[in-house]
């Protein structure tokens, strides 16, 4: 939802306008910048057995806001809360990388110390990086 200029000059929604908050889910949320990034240099990942891609600090969550991946055979990577699929990239070609859509303030792992693991479709290497929050 965006603020109409009829209303941009009530002070309510110029604090919004400068202070970049997201209408979501019903309440206004601060909008995030991704600081924290995590290379996946040429990962082996096996089809159903889930690696480690990103665990965030002692205490913290991640808050996974967009990825660049590829994968070394045909197929999907997926993205996953501890075991829980969060999203998945479309089918791709042997090597041929994927950017994720945009993702806005992206998606919050559900509790902290989760890892975000990686699983594929097909048996492969995983490369590219995730990108986000911890907090």
């Amino acid at each position: 939802t965006s603020i109409s200029p009829s209303v941009a000059g009530d002070s309510f929604a110029r604090g919004l306008m400068d202070n970049q908050f997201l209408y979501l889910d019903g309440a206004w949320t601060r909008a995030r910048t991704p600081g924290t990034f995590k290379s996946i240099a040429s990962t082996s990942v096996t089809a159903g057995s889930p690696v480690a891609g990103w665990t965030p600090a002692s205490g913290k969550k991640f808050r996974l806001m967009g990825y660049a991946l590829s994968l070394s055979v045909a197929g999907s990577v997926v993205l996953q809360d501890a075991t829980t699929e969060k999203i998945r990239t479309p089918l791709m070609p042997a090597g041929v990388g994927q950017p994720s859509p945009a993702m806005g303030n992206g998606i919050l792992s559900a509790t902290a110390d989760n890892s975000l693991n990686l699983d594929v479709t097909a048996t492969g290497t995983v490369s590219g990086f995730l990108f986000g929050t911890e907090e």
